[in-house]
């Protein structure tokens, strides 16, 4: 959801969304250019007031959605990591959209200081939960195959580094689709478009070595068992 919204607190403290598990707090994709400032301030405002809920038994810790949030840039990483505070420990980590071999190290660098940080001596801040990354694998150097193995095996090897801190590595479809100058509609399956044999690749690439958790994009309707998928591997 947009991080402008001014009611997210107060939605997750009466449980307007029943069964509502995750939550990301989009810094990106969902406004506008324009609106980034707004969006930070609202975001910090909506920690603090989800914090003061659980300091004052109003909802408790496990009432909590696993909070993420999507953000445009490593600066806005750094910038976050440095002006939330003690509302960082309310989040489970934070979504790295458009995530590459030119700016992946710098996003786990912050992440894994941060954790360094907070998890060394003893005392309140050794409990403070862990900060996890999560890539969404989106870019052109990806769809275009003049770069996409090397580009995938340069990825593979800055998540190896810091595969402590990896919650999830996610495969964007949007982004993917914009590339081919495609839009996908409400019918039509991930699977169905160009873009799905980009996919297949990465599962290849990461499927052996990376013994952590890829998701796709959301499929239309189901997958059958006995469905021909073919892997494009051009």
């Amino acid at each position: 959801m947009p991080a402008t919204r001014s009611e997210v607190a107060e939605e997750i403290k009466n449980g307007k969304h029943e069964g509502l598990t995750t939550v990301i707090l989009d810094l990106e994709d969902a406004i506008g250019d324009q609106q980034v400032g707004q969006a930070e301030e609202s975001l910090a405002q909506q920690l603090l007031q989800l914090l003061s809920y659980v300091r004052t038994g109003v909802m408790s810790e496990q009432q909590l959605p696993l909070l993420f949030v999507r953000v445009r840039s490593v600066e806005q990483l750094e910038r976050l990591l440095n002006s939330l505070g003690e509302t960082l420990a309310l989040l489970t980590g934070f979504v790295l959209p458009k995530f590459s071999s030119d700016n992946g190290r710098a996003y786990f660098a912050l992440i894994a200081e941060y954790n360094r940080t907070m998890h060394t001596g003893a005392g309140d801040a050794s409990r403070t939960p862990v900060l996890y990354g999560l890539p969404i694998l989106e870019s052109s150097k990806i769809i275009y195959r003049e770069t996409r193995w090397k580009e995938l095996l340069a990825i593979k090897e800055i998540l190896d580094e810091v595969q402590e801190y990896v919650l999830n590595v996610r495969i964007g479809a949007t982004d993917f689709s914009s590339l081919y100058g495609l839009r996908r509609s409400r019918i039509l399956r991930f699977m169905k478009l160009p873009s799905f044999g980009i996919a297949s690749q990465i599962l290849l690439t990461c499927s052996d070595a990376w013994t952590r958790t890829m998701s796709f994009p959301v499929l239309y309707g189901s997958i059958s068992l006995t469905e021909n998928v073919s892997l494009n591997l051009n």
